[in-house]
């Protein structure tokens, strides 16, 4: 998708697999989550279950998707306001980290 930051950022919450990527954009630009992991995919999996706890997003597991169920778990996320204190706070938590720029100093400092 060209310019997927835009989608992103106009975006009130987002539906994907549960891909890294994607999982830190949500999280740099402080994006609701509904991740539908595929299943025995243990890197999405994994991811999922970690923003779950973490109280940013909501794990749809594909075999319990139906119209009605899905239609449900998107407006509970689009209304849950603590997932947006739990974004923010997430989000200054990294911040706070150094952000890429320490990421990438860290790495480069090994060799």
């Amino acid at each position: 998708v060209p310019d997927l930051d835009a989608y992103i950022k106009a975006a009130d919450a987002v539906v994907f697999r549960g891909g890294l990527t994607l999982l830190s954009k949500c999280l740099l630009y402080g994006r609701k989550m509904l991740i539908i992991p595929t299943p025995l995919h243990g890197e999405q999996l994994s991811n999922a279950a970690k923003a779950e706890k973490l109280g940013v997003a909501k794990i749809l597991h594909q075999h319990e998707i139906s119209a009605e169920k899905f239609r449900k778990d998107v407006s509970q996320v689009l209304d849950d306001e603590e997932m947006v204190g739990n974004l923010s706070h997430l989000r200054s938590v990294l911040e706070r980290c150094g952000g890429v720029e320490a990421a990438a100093a860290t790495v480069e400092s090994l060799y």
